[in-house]
């Protein structure tokens, strides 16, 4: 289009549908620099929210909220993940509508609005507005993760850390990630990071009990770090994830004015990793307390007890059930309690991970902008110097100058100037 004269075509809106732990969000990130580099934006930069983030609390507050985001999102990508939720409830629409009308409003026509979430909540939300499925032109599937894949990143990373793998450890792996697969809530690459956090802690304890300090995952720490995590993914099974009904946003809810959220412009992963401690050492404590809780339902409700004498088979059979669906209930109510202070580390980990991001990302834009201003002075300061040396005049033909030695030279070649001889006929250092 540029070569031909004319401007170039709409660039559209995206849809990006898959589970969680896909890379939606990395896509999206990386899509905003090619934007930027094709030209197809005016700067590089995503705003990143949710749906639920883009709701209000009364009538009225929710335009202002959407409106605020398009206003940080001007010029790059607005990134809207777990979208599904712009199609539920009166605030929801009112969000829903908002955006649309934004999509044809000319102050926003720079802004790249990116949907994400589950393809079928996706296409019910879509569905509830007809304005706003027109508006999106393009779409991107992303497939859950195959074992293959899950395996293929965990040994790149060991690969890149400099870690070895015992000789089974592919195996384990691949073992592991089946079974995980087969669960609810799989999450892909978050489930491969899981498991490698897992598998660094248990061999850091392997290490610091023996004398072992190689660089090199036994085929205990890969299994214990599957175990673990397909241990605490079954305590959940039988019932929906939480992340996907009850999206972690909507713990959060703060005032609107508070809802800033410019952490994800840094791409630099190191200023989150004590956040992730952080939600790590949380983890244990939770794991290790269900465990614990675990254990004590199993000896409070034990089904084998012994029959009293004169009790009747109906009234047995009666009083069996009542145990099982007791037993039930208390299993769980445990699974929810893990999964509810899962939840609740996570957001504590994303809240401190933002911050530090914000620091990082402030630090960041100071250093260039101090660049920025150093290359501006180097440039005055080599214009100045050309004005000079053709003020001199000991080129006719009016060549530029090069920097030569302790001297310039004319493009011609015929023609030198000494900075000595350059100073004493202006006065500056050159």
């Amino acid at each position: 289009a540029s070569r031909d004269g004319e401007d170039p075509p709409p660039l559209g809106h995206f849809i990006f549908t898959g589970s969680p732990g896909t890379g939606k969000t990395t896509v999206a990130r990386i899509m905003s620099e090619i934007l930027f580099d094709l030209e197809l934006t005016t700067r590089m930069h995503v705003e990143e929210t949710s749906g639920l983030k883009l709701q209000g609390q009364y009538m009225g507050e929710t335009k202002k909220i959407v409106e605020e985001n398009l206003d940080k999102a001007k010029g790059g990508v607005l990134f809207i993940d777990e979208a599904y939720t712009l199609g539920q409830g009166t605030y929801g629409s009112e969000a829903c509508d908002t955006l649309v009308a934004a999509m044809t409003d000319p102050q926003y026509a720079g802004v790249v609005v990116v949907i994400a979430g589950y393809p079928k909540d996706i296409d019910d939300m879509l569905a509830s507005n007809e304005g706003l499925k027109s508006r999106f032109t393009h779409i991107l599937e992303f497939p859950d993760w195959e074992v293959i894949d899950c395996v293929s990143c965990f040994i790149e990373m060991a690969n890149m850390k400099g870690f070895e793998m015992a000789e089974k450890g592919v195996g384990i792996l691949q073992k592991g990630f089946e079974t995980l697969r087969g669960l609810g809530g799989f999450g892909n690459a978050r489930d491969v990071d899981a498991v490698w956090k897992a598998t660094s802690r248990f061999r850091a304890d392997r290490v610091i009990a023996g004398n072992d300090s190689s660089k090199r995952f036994a085929e205990t720490d890969l299994q214990q770090a599957v175990d673990e995590l397909i241990k605490g993914r079954s305590i959940a099974e039988g019932k929906q994830s939480m992340t996907k009904k009850t999206p972690l946003d909507q713990f959060l809810q703060p005032p609107p004015m508070e809802r800033e959220d410019p952490s994800h412009k840094v791409k630099d992963v190191p200023v989150k990793m004590q956040a992730q401690e952080e939600v790590e050492e949380a983890w244990e404590e939770v794991f290790a307390e269900e465990i614990y809780k675990e254990e004590q339902v199993n000896q409070e409700v034990n089904l084998d007890e012994g029959r009293d004498p004169g009790v009747s088979d109906a009234v047995w059979a009666e009083l069996q059930m009542a145990k099982e669906a007791e037993e039930k209930y208390i299993m769980q109510s445990l699974a929810e309690e893990a999964e509810r202070k899962r939840v609740e580390a996570e957001i504590e980990a994303q809240l401190r991970a933002k911050q530090l991001a914000k620091e990082a990302y402030e630090q960041k834009i100071r250093e260039l902008q101090r660049q920025r201003e150093l290359e501006v002075e180097k440039k005055i300061q080599r214009e100045k110097i050309q004005q000079k040396l053709r003020a001199v005049g000991k080129c006719p033909v009016g060549f530029a100058w090069c920097k030569c030695g302790s001297g310039w030279r004319c493009a011609g070649g015929s023609h030198y100037v000494s900075d000595a001889e350059l100073n004493s006929s202006f006065g500056f250092d050159v």
